[in-house]
């Protein structure tokens, strides 16, 4: 069918290729490896204590607002109603629906 050289060209061609298929793969399994090893080992530890810290700072910010303004003042917001409403100022007349609905 082919000559002798083609055929051998092509089978050296082809394990060249595969070879170099494996040889890929090998170096970007390890690659991977060893960045996310590296991530888990150095990164994620500061992360945590970053994390840590702002939530002490924020345990910190609470207590001195509850210190200064006092414990009824500091998880309403300064008395507002639950829910980001705020209450209809007095002798205002409040909007009711349309009859019908």
């Amino acid at each position: 069918m082919f000559p002798e050289s083609v055929r051998n060209t092509a089978a050296v061609a082809f394990q060249l290729g595969i070879s170099a298929v494996k040889r890929g793969y090998t170096f970007t399994r390890s690659a991977m490896w060893i960045t996310t090893t590296s991530f888990v080992v150095l990164v994620l530890p500061v992360l945590f204590e970053t994390e840590t810290a702002q939530m002490e700072q924020a345990q910190i910010q609470k207590q001195r607002q509850v210190i200064l303004l006092g414990p009824n003042a500091a998880g309403a917001g300064g008395g507002a109603i639950p829910g980001g409403m705020t209450p209809p100022m007095p002798g205002t007349a409040v909007a009711q629906p349309p009859p019908g609905r």
